[in-house]
């Protein structure tokens, strides 16, 4: 799917996608400076290149309605401005990453405040080598120990250490106060009720097709 006109594959039409992306690729630029500026204009750009995308294919070139796109797009632009505002907040006041603050919840959670790098891997959905540089950044600042994992020789757990107990406990109020300020005081527990329920629909089918968490790399 493309991530933002929702072009759908299909098996029939793997001709016209690759001319697709072809046309995506190299003359992006050339289309925006020509103004285009809808869906509908782009996707006509595209069924004059190739036959295979013509009005009948629209269901396969994949139109949103405008309902469609106001959802996909406002979705997008909330959760990319929304994370990256909480994201300089817990920098600028708490000194700590979105990373950082992930793992430490992550492993102040975890019984005896200790967890197995291959499960806090799938929690995070990381691969071994992104947690592993993360973990040494943190260790140099005290926050967490690199530790044997008793159950398996090849693996490490990770523990916190008292400073990172300091620190979560410290940064964790002001992080949920910032939540609290630009999110969960805005909307009603109707809504709310409604945004836990999309997240689980979205999530439940992410998990039972499109699951990545097999391929990564944990052992």
């Amino acid at each position: 799917m493309h991530p933002h006109f929702g072009a759908t594959h299909h098996p029939t039409v793997d001709v016209g996608i690759r001319a697709v992306d072809r046309i995506v690729i190299g003359n992006v630029l050339q289309i925006a400076r020509s103004g285009v500026e809808t869906q509908a204009t782009f996707w006509g750009h595209v069924a004059e290149a190739h036959p295979a995308f013509s009005a009948k294919n629209t269901a396969i070139a994949g139109h949103f309605n405008k309902t469609e796109t106001q959802a996909w797009r406002g979705f997008h632009a909330l959760r990319t401005d929304l994370i990256s505002h909480l994201a300089r907040e817990l920098v600028r006041e708490c000194g700590l990453s979105e990373s950082e603050y992930r793992i430490l919840v992550a492993v102040s959670e975890a019984p005896h405040r200790r967890i197995r790098a291959r499960d806090l891997c799938q929690v995070l959905g990381w691969e071994r080598s992104r947690l592993s540089r993360q973990i040494s950044r943190m260790e140099n600042r005290g926050t967490v120990q690199r530790v044997d994992c008793e159950s398996d020789a090849r693996g490490f757990d990770v523990r916190l250490t008292p400073s990172g107990l300091a620190t979560i406990t410290a940064a964790a109020p002001i992080h949920l106060q910032a939540v609290r300020h630009c999110f969960i005081d805005l909307l009603t527990t109707e809504q709310m009720n409604v945004l836990s329920e999309i997240s689980e629909i979205v999530g439940e089918h992410l998990a039972s097709e499109h699951s990545h968490r097999d391929d990564l790399k944990l052992d």
